[in-house]
């Protein structure tokens, strides 16, 4: 996950115009927060499949 948040980072900084983030730092920190939320958002899913199909197997479910 930590993985994700920092390929969507990057991406954001590569899109942003040379000096723009510079000019406002304080807006740039929503949009990057906003990145790593919807990293975490996207790997939450495989995580929750994951982990029931881990629960699935266990004896008790059995």
């Amino acid at each position: 996950m930590a993985g994700d948040i920092e390929r969507a980072r990057r991406v954001f900084l590569g899109s942003a115009l040379l000096g723009e983030l510079g000019a406002d730092p304080i807006g740039a920190a929503p949009m990057l927060a906003f990145g790593a939320l919807r990293a975490v958002e996207e790997a939450l899913v495989e995580f929750r499949r994951s982990a029931l199909g881990r629960m699935a197997r266990t004896e008790e479910a059995l």
